[in-house]
């Protein structure tokens, strides 16, 4: 017999099951998937000011990046790169180390386990299932940064396919995931931000 469980919103009960409730820390979310795409939509529509100092971060870190691969073009070409990279062992792994911190996620295994299991082994952005993507692309999921400011943590893990890992890049999730991006869910996109949301309701 299935347990009913109440929704903290709109106080109705449903099955205690994930087709009625997202997945959370530890068990199911308080809220119902309906209160729950109802609170995220709300939370995107209330925080203007802080999309627009994200968008101008973006901006800032892209044009600078284009700046700088420019810059490293012209230093290959002309074989200064290889040899700045002779002159300046140390700083070469410095940054390297840098550049990994980034890239790396420090989390548990558990914590693994319980976005595999919310994502059904399945690619957040374009539901591609993980023996899918092994056959295509020759790899698991990635685990990717949702926000590419945010912390390593598994409150900012999307777990996603090489195509979409390689398409979002360092593009804001919300000016990447639209309706105009062919592999868009309205329903992935809910559970997307249900799943980061749900930290932030921890806090």
């Amino acid at each position: 017999m299935i347990n009913e469980r109440r929704c903290s919103v709109c106080k109705a009960y449903f099955p205690a099951t994930d087709e009625y409730f997202y997945k959370a820390n530890k068990g199911l979310s308080s809220r119902c998937k309906k209160c729950s795409i109802e609170k995220a939509k709300k939370w995107n529509e209330t925080h203007p000011e802080r999309r627009k100092e994200i968008l101008k971060k973006a901006d800032y870190k892209t044009t600078r990046i284009i700046k700088q691969r420019k810059k490293e073009e012209k230093r290959r070409e002309s074989g200064l790169y290889r040899q700045w990279q002779r002159n300046n062992v140390d700083k070469c792994v410095e940054y390297s180390r840098e550049w990994l911190g980034h890239k790396s996620h420090n989390i548990t295994k558990e914590e693994l386990h319980e976005l595999y299991e919310y994502c059904n082994y399945s690619c957040m952005y374009c539901g591609m299932s993980e023996r899918d993507a092994k056959k295509k692309y020759g790899r698991k999921l990635f685990k990717d940064h949702f926000d590419n400011e945010g912390t390593n943590g598994i409150d900012n893990c999307i777990l996603c396919c090489n195509s979409c890992s390689s398409s979002k890049h360092n593009k804001l999730f919300e000016d990447w995931y639209t309706e105009d991006n062919p592999i868009y869910s309205k329903e992935r996109h809910s559970k997307v931000m249900s799943w980061i949301n749900s930290f932030k309701e921890s806090n």
